[in-house]
């Protein structure tokens, strides 16, 4: 039927401009991208999940994301990532915390990890942040300076280079809270990861002490609606 082709072409063209606009303005305009960073133990898993259940039960479109650097997801590493952590294990070290004493090898991990961390942002964390309203990240490329086989001011440089989160929220407690909920994690580990992370604070927008899981749900919401509050 002409007339309803003409119909239908004047609707479609009508459509455009709106579709346009709003491409661009998922363009300009994504989804918050929120990272949790802290040490092993700290109530990372259990926060990004409840502030996940939370967001959803008000509508809000949730995409949930694990950020840690001991899986390539792009990269072809894994296989030989995991050779040298079963050499190191059979010459007596923890698979928790497994340490390089080459100093170029410190120098060339962080820019693996760049490489690595870029190809997600693009291609998996850049889309859903088009598609969802919150981007919930256990774990981010502040991980790699954490770590005891990069060079740290190597790291701390790229970082910098890395597309920045919208807040970068910092979980934390007692050591010996720590270590009770990680007990086969060694205790001098993590000492030293509270401290790198402490010596970096400026990269955080707000730092939580994990005692209470309500208590720090309402402390994270109100670090995510502040701008609405002010």
């Amino acid at each position: 039927n002409p007339k309803y082709l003409n119909k239908l072409k004047i609707y479609n063209y009508k459509k455009i401009p709106r579709i346009i606009l709003s491409a661009l303005n998922k363009i300009i305009h994504p989804g918050e991208f929120i990272v949790f960073v802290g040490t092993d133990g700290s109530g990372k898993s259990t926060t990004v999940k409840n502030v996940g259940e939370y967001l959803k039960n008000r509508k809000f479109k949730v995409y949930y994301y694990y950020g840690g650097r001991f899986k390539f997801k792009f990269l072809p590493l894994n296989k030989l990532t995991s050779k040298v952590a079963e050499k190191k294990c059979e010459s007596g070290e923890s698979r928790d915390v497994i340490h390089y004493k080459s100093p170029l090898l410190k120098i060339m991990i962080p820019f693996v990890y760049y490489v690595e961390y870029m190809l997600r942002y693009l291609f998996i964390l850049l889309p859903n942040r088009m598609k969802y309203n919150y981007i919930l990240a256990d774990r981010y490329f502040i991980d790699v300076i954490v770590s005891p086989n990069t060079n740290k001011t190597v790291a701390k440089i790229l970082y910098h280079l890395m597309p920045k989160p919208s807040k970068t929220i910092f979980l934390y407690n007692d050591i010996e809270v720590l270590c009770r909920r990680r007990p086969e994690h060694p205790k001098e580990d993590i000492i030293r990861q509270l401290t790198v992370f402490r010596n970096y604070r400026k990269f955080f927008s707000k730092e939580i002490k994990t005692e209470n899981p309500e208590q720090t749900l309402r402390e994270v919401m109100g670090c995510l609606f502040e701008r609405e509050k002010s």
